[in-house]
């Protein structure tokens, strides 16, 4: 549905709505499941939108240009890929409409009018929130509060 750069837009954004801090990017290639020089292709585009800060130096790497809660997938979609995902036929008929529809037309309208609200509403920081980095964190921390701490047995040899 959506291209490979959009896809790779959206993991990298959401990899840095997660991180603590810049990431470098291999590191980022590698949470975002990107190859390295394809990404800093598309973080480039992401830094002209304003959407990415790109650090130099020491300390340096890829942070937000936004806040999380105010990058809506919309915000990435579009400019990367367009609007022709919500626009095409899925039956590939070049004059769908409802005039002429396809087999699934109706279907289809429905299903993209949901998609578009989903792009408009979802931003990186529900995104994060539902992601399993996010999931992993919020388990471990509980099994952490829950769990005793271990015995640890002496070591110490015997001498003769």
């Amino acid at each position: 549905m959506f291209g490979m750069e959009a896809q790779q837009a959206m993991r990298a954004l959401v990899a840095l709505a997660g991180a603590d801090g810049p990431l470098v990017l291999d590191d980022l290639a590698r949470e975002a499941h990107a190859p390295a020089p394809a990404l800093a292709k598309i973080l480039s585009r992401l830094v002209r939108l304003g959407l990415v800060i790109g650090q130099r130096g020491p300390g340096g790497g890829y942070s937000l240009g936004r806040a999380a809660d105010e990058i809506r997938l919309v915000d990435v979609i579009t400019p990367i890929q367009g609007t022709s995902f919500a626009r095409t036929c899925l039956f590939g008929l070049p004059q769908c409409s409802d005039e002429a529809p396809c087999p699934l037309h109706s279907t289809w309208g429905g299903i993209r009018s949901a998609l578009i609200d989903m792009i408009e509403s979802e931003t990186l920081a529900s995104l994060v929130a539902r992601s399993p980095k996010a999931a992993q964190s919020r388990s471990g921390a509980r099994t952490r509060a829950h769990v005793a701490p271990a015995r640890t047995t002496s070591t110490k040899r015997r001498t003769s």
